[in-house]
């Protein structure tokens, strides 16, 4: 059953992040407000639980609260990632009434986060943060993991308990787009995060979703920390155009929703060979050998397929790997 659908809107953004991996859509002709409400209005009749929009800044589309409203018409749980550029009371009262959780990236401490997101950003994190708490909007903070921020994870906890949200995500930034493997995170740097995680969660009372890290469980013990792991076959991505992406960050286009309902479109999908190899990958014998590999299924496909051109190779992020043996 199809449970979860992330749309990215638009490829448009008002912000040039220093890693952005979907600078790569602007330009694309995007949905129309009429084609997007159909597709709304088809994941509320096939049962959509949540649709995540996402972008580029999808708040840059002058549509967006009409698409909100229509899958609250149907009862779907709808959240919307955000630099906080566009937000204002206007918005955030829209947001508030219509119960949508919001994701606002802060991508570091003010100086790491304006070296990655552009001089005088940090104004809008923050009047972003005001205007949620005083309309009661619910959000969560989004940190992209990079050579620079990975080391700030205990003061990027307090500010986020300080401001409020439910809970601080982090994701490693990915080698696609504006970014390059020499900007990731390399193995000894990821555990030196997950380490300093676990300390930092030992001073601040805090809530983490590690998300594009489904190794971390193996080498956090926090009953704090929530590890997402995407394999699942309940989940599709649609990209500006209406293309159908195994992932929005690799450049595989299984299909395209224009021409065909979200229930044509989702059976294909489903039974695709590309998805049914990622949903049931062949094991490299290290991940095999490895406590979670029941949950990681070998980490994130998008980056060993990225280092290796083979989905099935392990995580070349994830500490416990030795590339040499790969």
């Amino acid at each position: 059953m199809l449970q979860s659908i992330i749309w990215l809107l638009t490829g448009r953004c008002n912000l040039d992040c220093k890693y952005c991996y979907a600078s790569r859509f602007r330009g694309l002709k995007e949905l129309s407000k009429n084609e997007c409400l159909r597709i709304v209005r088809e994941a509320g009749m096939l049962g959509v639980d949540h649709i995540s929009f996402t972008g580029g800044e999808p708040f840059l589309r002058d549509d967006i609260f009409d698409l909100i409203v229509e899958a609250k018409n149907f009862d779907v749980y709808v959240t919307a990632v955000t630099n906080g550029f566009t937000m204002d009371e206007e918005k955030v009262r829209k947001l508030s009434r219509l119960d949508v959780f919001v994701y606002l990236s802060v991508d570091g401490e003010k100086k790491t986060h304006e070296m990655v997101r552009g001089k005088g950003s940090w104004r809008f994190v923050e009047k972003a943060i005001n205007l949620f708490r005083k309309f009661g909007v619910e959000f969560a903070t989004v940190t992209a993991l990079n050579k620079q921020n990975y080391v700030e994870v205990e003061n990027l906890l307090k500010f986020s308990v300080d401001s409020g949200a439910s809970y601080h995500c982090f994701i490693p930034i990915m080698p696609f787009g504006k970014a390059s493997w020499l900007d990731v995170l390399d193995k000894k740097e990821v555990l030196k995060f997950l380490r300093i995680l676990e300390n930092s969660l030992e001073k601040v009372e805090a809530t983490v979703d590690l998300w594009c890290m489904p190794f971390a469980e193996r080498f956090v013990n926090s009953p704090n920390v929530y590890v997402d792991v995407c394999r699942g076959v309940n989940v599709m991505d649609i990209g500006v155009d209406g293309s159908i992406l195994l992932c929005d960050v690799l450049d595989i286009i299984l299909n395209n929703i224009k021409s065909k309902s979200l229930e044509k479109v989702w059976d294909e999908y489903k039974n695709h060979e590309l998805v049914k190899k990622i949903s049931n990958p062949k094991l490299d014998e290290q991940c095999l050998l490895c406590p979670a590999r029941f949950k990681c299924l070998g980490g994130c496909y998008a980056r060993a397929y990225s280092m290796y051109g083979d989905f099935n190779k392990p995580d070349p992020l994830c500490p416990a790997v030795n590339n040499r043996k790969v």
